[in-house]
């Protein structure tokens, strides 16, 4: 569609390397839209249903590109349905046996789940590969039940082992744990 177009043209633009991009005929380009409130929440809704994004498949992975990158990133929203979820969790267990550093973002966004049930059980499923786990002070407590970051933290890195954990605090900027410490 012509947002798709749009984004791989800009991508591009920015010499940014599409060869991984698949374009789809089946479904159009998801649209989000943030809003934010008047002391700076935010919220989302989304134009999806389907959207080109659930579409990927496992069979469409590129091992080469993978194989090329120092680092892959990931983020749940891909986790939401099949065939991307599965897609999503094989490019990370390829990318974790390749030896290539991993990053996380494990984004809670509701009305993209069927429960909150599904996403709590989906999206712990990303936090063993994480070398790097970029997680909100919202989503830190949606997934251990504890909204101070040091706390959280620590029990995220006790479970999965995970060297460097960034909870981000809004405007109260970051929290990071690394490591022991």
């Amino acid at each position: 569609d012509a947002f798709g177009e749009f984004l791989r043209d800009t991508l591009k633009q920015q010499g940014i390397d599409t060869r991984g991009l698949i374009m789809s005929k089946e479904a159009n380009t998801t649209l989000a839209f943030v809003h934010l409130g008047e002391s700076g929440e935010r919220s989302f809704s989304f134009y999806r249903n389907p959207g080109a994004d659930m579409l990927l498949n496992e069979n469409e992975l590129d091992d080469e590109i993978l194989k090329n990158s120092a680092v892959f990133h990931f983020g749940s929203v891909s986790m939401t349905k099949e065939p991307a979820r599965r897609a999503t969790l094989k490019a990370a267990e390829r990318a974790k046996a390749l030896g290539k550093t991993i990053s996380y973002d494990p984004n809670l966004r509701p009305p993209l789940w069927d429960s909150l049930e599904e996403a709590r059980e989906i999206m712990s499923q990303g936090l063993p590969y994480a070398d790097i786990l970029k997680i909100s002070e919202e989503e830190l407590e949606f997934l251990t039940d504890h909204k101070d970051p040091e706390t959280g933290s620590r029990l995220l890195y006790d479970k999965y082992n995970t060297p460097v954990i960034l909870v981000t605090l809004g405007a109260d900027g970051c929290f990071y744990h690394s490591g022991e410490n």
